[in-house]
């Protein structure tokens, strides 16, 4: 749902949208996926190969003689219970981080301005202006703005049409690319 605004009126937003912000939304971006990377990825390889030191420890009459079908059979339990407690872990603190940025629904009003978004959620102003977005991440249901300090997301139902949220999604990830362009000034983008 959307308020545009009449003219070039530099005291009013360009568009104001609306909408109810719920922990689905918070959990659609957190299983956006992501590159393991550094630390991460070393935590992982270093948590499977604990079961290869765990098969190492366990008696013969359990794992069986080095190298038997037993043994092999072991090994590879051992691994997807390490992987299942891994993929749990992750599945855990993606659900508890996305319960942190949005721990109950709440409506959200969101303020585009040309030189930056202006959003009120749960009585708190956040100001992201272009040159602060680390990617602008577009899905069928949602749009998601990457601000410093948090996201912003904004769902589909936001939008009249599906349109207006690519054009929207285009413009920001434009302006963060190029913020001294501004969304609506040197290029001439008043075109939306």
């Amino acid at each position: 749902m959307s308020d545009e605004a009449s003219g070039n009126d530099p005291v009013q937003p360009i568009q104001t949208l609306t909408y109810r912000l719920t922990f689905a939304d918070a959990l659609a971006y957190e299983q956006l996926p992501r590159d393991l990377t550094g630390f991460r990825k070393f935590a992982v390889i270093l948590w499977l190969a604990f079961a290869g030191v765990i098969l190492g420890l366990l008696p013969e009459s359990v794992a069986g003689a080095e190298g038997g079908l037993r043994w092999w059979l072991a090994g590879f339990a051992l691994l997807v219970v390490q992987f299942g407690l891994l993929v749990a872990f992750y599945n855990l603190r993606m659900r508890r981080r996305a319960r942190k940025r949005v721990s109950s629904a709440c409506d959200v009003e969101l303020a585009e301005w040309s030189d930056h978004l202006h959003e009120r959620r749960g009585g708190r102003d956040v100001f992201v202006p272009p040159e602060t977005i680390a990617r602008v991440i577009r899905t069928d249901r949602h749009v998601f703005v990457d601000a410093p300090d948090d996201v912003v997301i904004i769902p589909a139902s936001a939008f009249e049409t599906e349109n207006d949220m690519a054009a929207f999604a285009e413009s920001w990830e434009e302006a963060s690319l190029d913020p001294m362009g501004q969304i609506y000034g040197a290029k001439g983008g008043e075109n939306r």
